[in-house]
């Protein structure tokens, strides 16, 4: 895992890897090593500010919210664009599949409710795709932006195909609206999505 850290973290500059080091609880324990193994070698840098932070030393809550919306936005690529289309075409064909198998047969609270647990589920691969390629995890906030994304590819499609479809009935002054619907599911979702993680922790599962 740290090897595939330092490949990631090369194009890092010494500040964005003293960064990482110094804020261990954000990263997982290979991207903290994979940045001290970089700063030795590519850095000159003293051991002296290679001390990761203790627990008497951690920064205050506040500060670690900062960090972490600060590091979501610098590491912001393209990467993220294209993971979350990913994502939404994963969750269009699970939603496609499972309409195609229960519409009809069960009801429609039920399709409801399995439509729910997909977008959940997206949300969580999010989760997992992003503290993969980056070593840490998404607080609430730039995991909101991050399913945003995720929910305006899906909502493009949908709005596409509603035009293309001779059935479609959305009309164009229900958009805006129809979007604010959209956001404030987003928001519920990752807000449910971080509980189902602080849960996940207090019980010692944590894996994302």
């Amino acid at each position: 895992m740290k090897e595939l850290f330092i490949e990631k973290f090369k194009s890092r500059n010494k500040e964005e890897l003293l960064s990482i080091l110094h804020n261990p609880s954000d990263y997982q324990p290979g991207a903290v090593e994979a940045a001290r193994e970089l700063l030795l070698q590519l850095h000159d840098v003293g051991p002296e500010s290679l001390i990761t932070a203790t627990p008497e030393a951690e920064p205050t809550k506040n500060h670690r919210s900062n960090h972490r919306k600060i590091a979501y936005f610098r590491t912001f690529s393209s990467r993220e664009i294209w993971s979350s289309l990913s994502t939404a075409a994963l969750f269009i064909l699970m939603l496609g599949l499972s309409r195609t198998m229960f519409e009809g047969i069960i009801a429609e609270w039920l399709l409801a409710i399995i439509g729910f647990l997909l977008l959940l589920s997206s949300n969580i691969i999010n989760h997992i795709f992003y503290q993969k390629e980056h070593g840490r995890r998404n607080p609430f906030w730039s995991g909101f932006i991050q399913f945003t994304i995720t929910a305006t590819w899906v909502y493009l499609f949908l709005i596409i195909r509603n035009f293309l479809s001779p059935t479609g009935n959305l009309e164009l002054k229900y958009l805006p609206a129809s979007y604010l619907i959209m956001l404030l599911l987003a928001f519920f979702i990752e807000a449910f999505t971080q509980f189902i993680r602080y849960l996940s922790t207090v019980l010692k599962w944590r894996t994302w």
